[in-house]
């Protein structure tokens, strides 16, 4: 898989940056960096090419997963994350995945089919991953997601179903719905930031 990573401090968090459709290891940077300008980056590309734009897994249509392709692709990148984690010496605890719709919904597939190995989560704009599919207790995880009240591509129904879900399973978890459409606002950027400060207390 291709990949970055940026070791910038020792101590900081480290962020497993999945980008939305189109995108690449490198798009969430910018964000990472209104964040949490200390953090680590760990960036992975989506392998799959749909009309030349790499997505995390493939699709029958719009809006429409393949699940098998779903499910060979999470195990694979979870095996990739781990292995790079332990090369890299980072913490799982103090590993942040963010994800940005595709990426997003590649993150929710994570936690969904690799409960126990990641602890803290946000997710810009997803959409519902196996929405008949419970996830295992996740009481031990912190899941912060942005949706977009007039997004046209994650309705806010499929957010209110995710919402439902994760409490369901217990998870610590804080949702954000903002007047706005997919784009990722400078809005919605702060309330990560001082969600991830209140939950993430540095040393």
């Amino acid at each position: 898989m291709k990949y970055i990573f940026l070791k910038r401090n020792e101590s900081a968090l480290t962020y497993l940056l999945l980008h939305g459709t189109g995108g690449n290891e490198r798009d969430l940077i910018p964000i990472l960096d209104m964040i949490d300008p200390s953090a680590n980056v760990f960036g992975v590309l989506g392998e799959v090419s749909e009309h030349g734009m790499a997505r995390y897994f493939k699709r029958l249509s719009e809006g429409v997963f393949d699940e098998e392709d779903l499910d060979f692709r999470t195990d694979r990148l979870h095996e990739f994350v781990l292995s790079k984690c332990q090369e890299y010496g980072v913490d799982l605890r103090k590993l942040v995945i963010l994800g940005y719709s595709n990426g997003a919904n590649m993150a929710q597939s994570l936690i969904l089919r690799h409960p126990h190995s990641f602890y803290t989560v946000v997710m810009l704009h997803p959409m519902n991953v196996k929405k008949n599919v419970a996830f295992e207790d996740l009481s031990h995880m912190k899941i912060f997601i942005s949706a977009g009240q007039f997004d046209p591509i994650c309705p806010i129904e499929e957010t209110d179903v995710l919402e439902h879900r994760l409490k369901a399973a217990k998870a610590q978890l804080e949702v954000s719905v903002l007047n706005t459409d997919h784009r990722i606002t400078y809005e919605e950027v702060m309330n990560v930031k001082k969600w991830i400060e209140n939950m993430m207390p540095r040393a």
